[in-house]
């Protein structure tokens, strides 16, 4: 089973429910681009990863969402496969263009599968929430922000002064 039976899509979390939580804003972002681009969320942006976004339309305002690792769970590689394609099967479907983009530890220990689509903030946590996830990354055009999805708790715009 790929999901547990414990939580609907509907629970909420404090963000001590998810173990993963603090580690967001250390995300290292892997666009998949024609011309590949990372970005480290716990730096400012730069002038040239301001070009890159551009360069692939990601100028304006866009959200990053993974289904892999449900409430914050880890799951087998081959599960968060699956409920990755589903992700991607399921913006697809609804005409949306996405773009694949991993997240990524500092230390490339920990990776996972997403998608940037351009879609509304409140979609974007709807779809969030559909995959059980805590949150995503939100870029509203100049800077890019953790946005609650499951978990109640305030946005964060990265990068944290605190890290």
């Amino acid at each position: 089973m790929l999901l547990s039976t414990k939580r609907t899509a509907s629970s909420f979390m404090r963000k001590s429910d998810d173990p993963s939580w603090l580690l967001y804003p250390n995300t290292i972002l892997e666009f998949q681009t024609p011309i590949p681009f990372t970005i480290d969320l716990r730096e400012s942006l730069t002038p040239r990863v301001r070009e890159s976004l551009l360069a692939n339309q990601l100028d304006q305002p866009f959200a990053i969402v993974t289904a892999c690792n449900p409430w914050g769970q880890h799951l087998s590689d081959f599960d968060n496969s699956r409920l990755a394609g589903r992700l991607e099967a399921q913006a697809s479907h609804r005409g949306l263009p996405l773009i694949r983009v991993d997240g990524v530890s500092p230390d490339r220990s920990h990776r996972e599968a997403g998608v940037a689509v351009r879609i509304s903030r409140t979609e974007a946590t709807t779809l969030a929430s559909q995959y059980h996830q805590s949150a995503f990354f939100w870029f509203d055009g100049n800077a890019f922000w953790v946005m609650p999805a499951l978990v109640v708790e305030d946005p964060l715009c990265l990068p944290t002064s605190s890290l």
